[in-house]
């Protein structure tokens, strides 16, 4: 659903407000401001020098950041920006020569130790000294490494992908689609698109439990975890990726990856570059060669350029990056139809396979059936058959008076064939090559303003991009059988800005605090059509009323050899959010202590709109299968080869099938997850060769709230008040006066506890442990079926056996005797209709923890390298699944199922006591059929092992 105009005005508001704070403030530095330079100033004797100036000097920008040395002579200079400096050591008043030591480089979230020796001599004399490339990690038990610019300029990469660079840290793993460069995902557009691009797995976590910060602040969204842009290459000045035993100032993350975008300097510089890639140097696919398809067309255009430079010189300064893309590539089709004689109810060239070979399909009239004995089991008449002239038996064209006219509509929304077939089966017998087109637009932006004790900073940009995707059977044709998760048109436009500040209060007494604001608006929608026609498929006007997109074509799958029809299922995908991060931290510097205070506050804000369809026409195989049980079902039924249980085309020709408009889907959710945590961090420098971290971070991670209370979950421990069997369907906030979804833990603590001792000026020996809470409110997937939100809307079921199932479908699937309107239950645990299948969140829902440790030696050789080599572990507790079984075989009792399998056994597999049909206990043994939403329940018989299940009325999983 599109945002109203009186939000987007606000939107636009806040962004112009934020944007006006920076101009006014000249604010800067917007990248995340964590380097620390510390040491010790000795006089020839060893001794401590107290009292001393130091000076710490950006210079690029000449910034100076002074101190003063305590009485045991250390210095801390914390909230440093990445980048070169110097560091002056004024001593004259006292004696000593000035010390100058240049060349400092400093990456995001590191600490170079010093050990500065000032020297007896004349007050004008200065001692310079240049620092070495390579610095040994002598401060920090944390594993992390950097890719700088240097390498970032030098390394290919063919998306432009950021994440790339966090990629090639050690522990650090790509997921799913991460590394494909050819896929519709592969540049980082659209919901899917920033997911999978940001889909790194690090030290053994899964892909979207770490935390991902743009110069200072989260740019995550709630959907997945996942980034919310992506920063543009030539931006970056460094990408950080901390994979172990991080600060406690870090948390709700397995790690942390951070971007750090390059800063104006009192130089002004620019860059530009354009880069082309074409299908003349790229080789046709294995599968186009296999198929006799030439090689697409493939044309990529990126560009962009940076400019930065001074405001007011050694105070303020400006960065700005901008890069583009413009992208077609040939989008391939290869798809299978119904041939001219099937759409007509032919099917005696309709093959499928048995036993290892090629058969004609038998169709048997889902109209017809005869009761088998006294089981619960129907049997089928089967259509007419001839034998060819090979002695092949086929089946004889259906009789035009039992075809559906509705039915054979669907089939001739196909286009006909339009090249030969790859088999018998009639296997791609259609192809269309359409242009997929990309297009993408970033920039990132940044100024920075040094005001006295204050640093101001702050930064803004955006991705706006959009991917059009062809539909599959060509322009004139409404319908869409996707060959990927895509969309016909995929906009993409999200927001960022940063604002802060870093205030010295005093020499030893600073504070730090950075607000971020990232805004997605972003949809994944298959084309809807404003005249598009419902009544061409028979559907009833009560059906269409109820429709949430109208418009949208029906999904039809007949399954089969068959393509889709129109498969949208999740393509009418919008998401809308705004999510918020606020950081304060207060560092106190005591002698050979640092003491660091902070807390993270993040509110997550989305609405997500995700219809699984507008609506589905839905056929099966089972509806022209020779036998099949009273509601339709097949348990503990067998055939004697593939060729009995037949054909989707064939079903619906037949007019058997039915509607469906999903429950809960067209909700418009308005979802709030929040994130609280406070922080403790302290370094203790014992001596000048060891360091002891000593952290602890508490986090709260409430359950999601709905603005409207549309949410449910499930009480495992609790009854269900139908027939007092265990599960409770709850309602936060309507039957619960708590809103969230589960109870809030309040005692997540996570320890970090590291030291490093050098050992020699060349060799560091480090270890340390902790336990971090990954993300658990969040990640949940960008749509409102996760929620229990299915009993808040209205919906399509259908029974098309009938509300007293005795094998023989009841109607045509477009009738009101199949398919039933389920009107809005609401927050009402005692409707029958809420029970039965859907997946509920338990309240007492857990949320997961990582504990971390970590031990290593790094040796210095020479000015130029580091050798590291350790050992890094971690082991994970009550971490997300999709889902955990509550209802399953191995969960019952394990006697009885050893009785069923001495059975089972002596009867040559003949009897399998467990999936015999019983009557269903939760079901009157006569008359209509209590409308349970979903699940077997609905169903007169049931197998025996399932009246055994511990919560009959859920569904299998939570």
């Amino acid at each position: 659903m599109q945002p109203s105009t009186r939000s987007l005005f606000w939107v636009l508001r806040i962004s112009a407000f934020l944007m006006l704070l920076q101009l006014l403030t000249v604010a800067g530095l917007a990248q995340i401001k964590s380097a620390v330079i510390t040491g010790t100033v000795v006089d020839p004797s060893g001794a401590s020098v107290p009292g001393v100036t130091v000076t710490v000097v950006n210079q690029e920008t000449n910034v100076a950041t002074p101190t003063i040395t305590d009485d045991t002579g250390s210095f801390t200079v914390p909230y440093l920006a990445p980048g070169v400096y110097t560091v002056n050591v004024d001593g004259s008043g006292i004696g000593f020569a000035r010390y100058s030591q240049t060349n400092i480089t400093l990456a995001t979230a590191q600490t170079v130790q010093l050990k500065i020796p000032l020297k007896i001599g004349e007050t004008e004399e200065t001692i310079s000294v240049v620092s070495e490339v390579a610095a040994l990690q002598t401060s920090s038990a944390t594993v992390q490494n950097a890719v700088n610019e240097r390498a970032v300029e030098a390394l290919p990469n063919i998306t432009h992908n950021a994440f790339s660079y966090a990629a090639l840290q050690a522990g650090v793993v790509p997921r799913g689609l991460f590394g494909n460069t050819m896929n519709t995902t592969s540049f980082g557009i659209g919901i899917d698109g920033r997911r999978q691009a940001s889909a790194v797995g690090i030290n053994g976590g899964s892909a979207f439990s770490n935390d991902v910060i743009l110069d200072g602040v989260s740019i995550q969204g709630s959907a997945w975890n996942e980034t919310a842009v992506l920063p543009n290459q030539d931006a970056l000045q460094e990408v950080r990726t901390i994979t172990n035993n991080y600060s406690a100032e870090y948390g709700r993350a397995m790690g942390v990856v951070i971007f750090t975008t390059k800063g104006g300097s009192n130089d002004f510089h620019g860059s530009s570059f354009y880069r082309v890639r074409n299908e003349a140097l790229n080789a046709n696919s294995f599968l186009n060669n296999a198929k006799a398809i030439d090689r697409g067309p493939f044309k990529s255009h990126t560009f962009g350029g940076t400019f930065g430079g001074r405001i007011i010189r050694d105070k303020a300064f400006f960065f700005v990056s901008y890069e583009g893309l413009r992208f077609h590539r040939g989008y391939d089709y290869l798809l299978t139809v119904p041939t001219a004689d099937e759409r007509k109810g032919d099917f005696s060239n309709t093959y499928v396979t048995a036993s290892g070979k090629a058969v004609p399909i038998k169709i048997y009239d889902p109209f017809n059936v005869t009761k088998i004995g006294t089981s619960s089991a129907y049997q089928r008449a089967q259509f007419p058959t001839f034998t060819d002239a090979q002695g092949v038996v086929r089946t004889s064209p259906l009789p035009d008076s039992r075809l559906n006219a509705f039915g054979k509509a669907l089939l001739n929304a196909y286009p006909m064939p339009n090249r030969a077939p790859d088999d018998i089966y009639n296997h791609n017998n259609f192809f269309l090559r359409g242009n997929q087109e990309f297009s993408k637009n970033n920039i990132n932006s940044r100024v920075d303003f040094h005001m006295g004790a204050h640093n101001l900073y702050g930064s803004y940009g955006f991705q706006k991009g959009n991917i059009h995707t062809p539909r599959s059977w060509g322009d004139d044709n409404p319908y869409y059988s996707r060959i990927e998760f895509v969309g016909n048109q995929q906009p993409d436009d999200n927001y960022y800005t940063t604002v802060g500040d870093t205030w010295t209060l005093s020499p030893s007494l600073i504070v730090d605090a950075r607000l971020g604001v990232n805004r997605i608006k972003s949809d994944n929608e298959a084309d809807v059509f404003e005249n598009y026609s419902y009544d061409q498929f028979g559907i009833p006007k009560e059906i269409q009323a109820i429709n949430v997109l109208p418009g949208a074509p029906p999904a039809f799958s007949p399954g089969d050899n068959l393509s889709s029809l129109n498969n949208g299922t999740s393509l009418h995908k919008r998401e809308r959010q705004t999510n918020t991060d606020l950081n304060a931290s207060m560092t106190w510097l005591r002698g050979r202590w640092t003491h660091k205070l902070g807390g993270t506050y993040r509110v997550l804000l989305s609405n997500y709109i995700d219809p699984d369809d507008s609506m589905q026409i839905q056929t099966s195989t089972n509806f022209t299968r020779s036998n099949i049980n009273a509601d339709g079902s097949t348990t503990g039924l067998t055939t004697p080869d593939a060729s009995y249980n037949g054909l989707g085309m064939a079903s619906i020709l037949l007019g058997a099938g039915n509607l469906r408009i999903a429950p809960g889907y067209a909700l418009r959710l308005a979802l709030a997850q929040k994130y609280y945590a406070l922080y403790t961090q302290n370094d203790w420098r014992a001596t000048d060769r060891l360091t002891f971290n000593m952290g602890l971070r508490w986090d709260v991670q409430p359950g999601p709230t709905e603005r409207f209370n549309r949410m449910s979950a499930i009480d495992l421990d609790g009854k269900e008040p139908l027939f007092g069997t265990p599960g409770e369907i709850v309602f936060p906030g309507t039957t619960t006066s708590r809103r969230n979804m589960w109870k809030t833990e309040w005692s997540d603590f996570g320890p970090r506890l590291g030291a490093a001792y050098r050992i020699n000026d060349s060799l560091v020996m480090r270890g340390g442990y902790g336990i971090t809470f990954v993300p658990s409110n969040t990640g949940f997937n960008d749509g409102p079926g996760f929620y229990g939100a299915a009993s808040f809307t209205k919906s399509v079921n259908n029974a098309p056996y009938g509300s007293s199932p005795a094998g023989v479908v009841v109607g045509a699937f477009n009738s009101m005797a199949v398919n039933q309107i389920v009107p809005e239950v609401g927050a009402n645990p005692e409707d029958p209709r809420i029970y039965g299948g859907a997946r509920r969140f338990p309240i007492d829902y857990q949320n997961g923890y990582i504990q971390q440790w970590n031990f290593f030696l790094e040796q210095k050789l020479g000015a130029d390298w580091v050798v590291s080599a350790g050992y890094v572990g971690s082991g994970g507790r009550r971490l997300q699944v999709a889902y955990v079984p509550i209802n399953s075989p191995q969960l019952v009792d394990p006697a009885l199922l050893a009785t069923w399998r001495d059975t089972y056994i002596a009867s040559d597999g003949k009897t399998n006591l467990s999936t015999q049909q019983v009557q269903n206990p939760w079901q009157p043994a006569t008359g209509p059929l209590t409308p349970y939403g979903n699940g077997n329940i609905r169903n007169r018989t049931i197998s025996r092992i399932e009246t055994y299940y511990g919560y009959p009325l859920e569904g299998d999983n939570v």
